[in-house]
């Protein structure tokens, strides 16, 4: 039987997955207007005009933005150390705005799903004993 298997003719595709697709993107969808930028003006709209909906993207975020954030090393060693003292600077000394400040830009990804950031590097020297 495994004389008249070829390995090429049995790798090939022969279905599909049966979702609906174009361009793509997948088009399974529900609710047509909970796609594209008809999405973003609907989730603004839920979000400025329920009550509830608001109150509850706004405790989520009020509850993450209280809490007290504090990079422990990963070991014992002064390595660890010092990468979590590099970690906190960066967090807490290097950046332009307060931490919760950026907390809340990041967390603009609760009512809409995704945050759009840029990625921005600052040169950090840090000096360190020669062996």
């Amino acid at each position: 039987m495994d004389d008249n298997l070829d390995l090429k003719y049995l790798m090939i595709e022969r279905g599909t997955s049966g979702l609906r697709r174009a361009g793509g993107f997948l088009r399974e969808d529900y609710l047509p207007q909970l796609q594209g930028q008809q999405a973003i003006a609907k989730y603004k709209e839920m979000r400025d005009r329920s009550p509830v909906i608001g109150a509850c993207l706004y405790a989520v975020e009020l509850l993450i933005r209280n809490v007290q954030w504090h990079p422990q090393p990963a070991g014992d060693s002064a390595e660890a150390a010092a990468s979590a003292e590099l970690v906190r600077g960066m967090l807490f000394d290097d950046l332009d705005m307060p931490w919760s400040m950026l907390l809340s830009e990041i967390l603009s990804f609760l009512p809409f799903g995704f945050s759009i950031f840029e990625l921005t590097f600052k040169r950090r020297v840090v000096f360190q004993k020669w062996r």
